[in-house]
């Protein structure tokens, strides 16, 4: 087996981050019986909300989420489903719109974004 670099060996670790925080937003989300969601902007993308979480699903899949607690933005679309570019769009709205009202500014928020290795 060929050994990581450290390039390789960093985001590795930021896919484990991403889709352990993505998990446990796709689980709360499981676990409610009723929820909120609306339409992402004009988009083909809508976002639920749950007690701690933001959950983006674009088309009939979920990409994204953002814990509310610390303002921690996941990237998952590459792992989730192929990368398309009109889902990426999805996702920077989704982060614009959602990040940014609970309270941070830019330089507060964590973004972890699933990339192949």
């Amino acid at each position: 087996m060929k050994a990581l670099t450290m390039k390789q060996y960093n985001q590795n670790l930021e896919n484990i981050t991403a889709k352990a925080i993505f998990n446990s937003a796709c689980n709360e989300l499981d676990a409610m019986r009723e929820y909120k969601y609306k339409r992402l902007r004009s988009c083909t993308a809508w976002v639920f909300e749950t007690e701690n979480f933001y959950v983006l699903k674009s088309y009939d899949t979920f990409i994204a989420a953002i814990d509310k607690r610390s303002n921690v933005c996941v990237d998952v679309l590459r792992d989730v489903y192929y990368y398309t570019s009109t889902s990426a769009h999805h996702i920077a709205k989704f982060f614009s719109d959602y990040a940014f009202t609970i309270g941070k500014w830019r330089s507060d928020l964590t973004i972890y974004t699933y990339r192949d290795i």
